[in-house]
C-alpha cells in the first residue's frame, strides 16, 4: 500500500489526523520497530477495527 509509484493511479483519499502527542510517539516508535510506516500502521488499524465493528450498514435490512 501507500502512495502509489510515479505514472501509477489508485483510487485513495487523503485524511487528516490529529494524535495526542503520546499516541503520536507511540505510532512512531510501533512503526519504526515494525520497519513500516505510521501510515500504513494507520491503514491497518482502520481496516481492521472497521472489519470488527460492523455499522447498520453492514447489516441486512
Amino acid at each position: 500500500m501507500g502512495r502509489p509509484p510515479v505514472g501509477e493511479r489508485r483510487d485513495t483519499t487523503s485524511r487528516t489526523v490529529r494524535l495526542p502527542s503520546a499516541l503520536d510517539a507511540r505510532l512512531a516508535d510501533y512503526a519504526e520497530d515494525t520497519r513500516t510506516t505510521p501510515s500504513e500502521v494507520l491503514r491497518r488499524a482502520v481496516d481492521e477495527y472497521l472489519n470488527s465493528h460492523s455499522s447498520r450498514r453492514d447489516q441486512p435490512s
